[in-house]
């Protein structure tokens, strides 16, 4: 895990087993507290997510545990901080959202009821909540769809449908919210990041697979900075690379060769802070 800064120097690190507090692997997604103190990590093979300190990245605390009761973890993945920093977190096998205050305290979990049509199972990958509506949008890579459901996983509506067209979605994996506060989600199997507005109207669709800058070959997270820069991170290419909102290659962030700072291997995942580190 690195924290780069704004003019892509390394900050910190922390290694697979940099410590004896606790062995760190497998991260699958990251976020920041509103305030930059403390980021948030779900980690799929410890079954938790880890809280450290942005500063200096020292363990706070954990969230979660193994296991299929309420409150409990088994194959976290997205996760998401709301303006109260309470966490919600996509868990694939228990197909469905755990919330927890950000001290770690379980506040319910937000099932994923289909409607009748729908015959496939759910698989989640990632979360976000509206503010202003309160509904929770799930991408789900089994589905094919976003869901929108409301706190208590009543079904609301869809966003995208499955397809090969460039308004449709195969693998939806990762979420995040434009500085239009469009929904923005990157497709696994096309290797594109596609736009909709909140009630599911397609907007644009950018990407491109290939083993160059400005390309994509595994895309495993994206965000975006205080500037409306998109940040994506490639872990097949070994990089970070920022773009324009329309998909304009801006510039490398970081990669495997430490020029730019820092040296990365498979990047899983990005989260800005307000610093734009």
């Amino acid at each position: 895990l690195e924290v780069v800064g704004r003019a892509s120097k390394l900050l910190w690190q922390r290694e697979r087993e940099d410590a004896a507090d606790f062995l760190f692997k497998e991260p699958t997604d990251a976020d920041v507290t509103a305030d930059g103190t403390l980021l948030f990590v779900a980690s799929n093979s410890t079954q938790n997510v880890y809280v450290l300190n942005t500063a200096n990245g020292e363990l706070v605390r954990t969230i979660g545990k193994g296991g299929k009761a309420p409150g409990e973890l088994l194959y976290p993945l997205g996760i998401h901080l709301d303006s109260a920093n309470n966490l919600y977190v996509a868990d694939r096998m228990k197909q469905n959202v755990s919330v927890f205050t950000s001290d770690g305290s379980f506040i319910r979990e937000i099932p994923l009821n289909a409607p009748s049509d729908e015959k496939k199972k759910p698989s989640p990958m990632d979360v976000l909540v509206d503010e202003e509506t309160g509904e929770i949008y799930v991408a789900d890579r089994g589905i094919g769809r976003i869901w929108v459901v409301s706190e208590n996983g009543d079904f609301i509506r869809w966003v995208g449908e499955f397809g090969t067209e460039k308004d449709q979605l195969s693998v939806p994996a990762f979420l995040r919210w434009d500085p239009d506060g469009n929904l923005v989600v990157i497709d696994l199997t096309y290797t594109r990041i596609s736009t909709f507005t909140k009630e599911g109207e397609f907007i644009r669709t950018w990407g491109k697979r290939a083993a160059i800058v400005g390309g994509f070959i595994f895309v495993a997270g994206f965000d975006y900075d205080k500037e409306g820069s998109v940040l994506v991170a490639d872990k097949s290419s070994y990089m970070i690379q920022g773009f324009t909102r329309d998909g304009r290659y801006l510039y490398n962030v970081a990669d495997e060769s430490g020029e730019k700072g820092a040296n990365l291997f498979t990047p899983k995942s990005v989260a800005v802070d307000q610093k734009t580190n």
